[in-house]
């Protein structure tokens, strides 16, 4: 019979071993939307200005276009994606036995993000959704369909140095959920939480 790790000390030798815990306030989030114009010829956030208006506009000649920093976002809280399979019930000969037989990718990833002043998070998946219903309730088939591999969860050292990611395809902004406001709130600052469906998922160590 081998030994077992009994002592606080034995534990932590095992983990740094394998590179010691992770941390859960250590990720980073980059996604990637539509680029083209939706059905209203609004311009996509990463490639047009933000006024202070709130509006996206194209960028004239001479003016850089886009904010590549939107790419990457920094939400305050973050579900990880998961999976499960679907099984089929043998009732024939012997114990009853679950047989699987189909990945299911059917949970959503929950995103808690800051608002600044100008709410430009907000306005960028506003537009994102705009983009995919339009306001007579028409599909844009081509925004979704060309959704591939546009979200990436990195799961960072206490280095910062990536340890694994989960590419996520074909998500989009399935809903922006209420958010409070409130004369109470003085020492807060706003928030608000997006959720985002997904077509599937691939999870890998780096």
């Amino acid at each position: 019979m081998t030994d077992m790790h009994k002592t606080i000390d034995d534990f932590k030798n095992l983990k740094a071993t394998e590179g010691g815990l992770s941390s859960p306030t250590r990720y980073a989030v980059t996604i990637l939307p539509p680029v083209s114009k939706n059905k209203k010829g609004q311009v996509s956030p990463d490639k047009g200005i933000m006024g202070v208006d709130g509006v996206i506009r194209e960028p004239e000649v001479g003016e850089r276009g886009g904010m590549s920093d939107m790419k990457q976002f920094y939400p305050e809280n973050i579900t990880l994606p998961s999976r499960s399979v679907a099984t089929i019930t043998d009732t024939h000969y012997g114990p009853v036995r679950q047989y699987p037989y189909r990945k299911q990718y059917n949970s959503e990833i929950v995103m808690t993000l800051t608002s600044s002043e100008n709410q430009f998070e907000r306005a960028y998946f506003e537009w994102w959704m705009d983009m995919l219903i339009d306001k007579n309730n028409r599909i844009n088939v081509s925004a979704i369909n060309n959704l591939t591999d546009n979200m990436f969860i990195y799961i960072l050292s206490r280095s910062d140095q990536a340890t694994a990611k989960f590419s996520i395809d074909g998500a989009y902004p399935s809903s922006i959920i209420p958010a409070n406001y409130g004369y109470g709130m003085i020492n807060e600052y706003a928030r608000f939480q997006v959720t985002f469906r997904y077509r599937d998922y691939k999870f890998e160590t780096l």
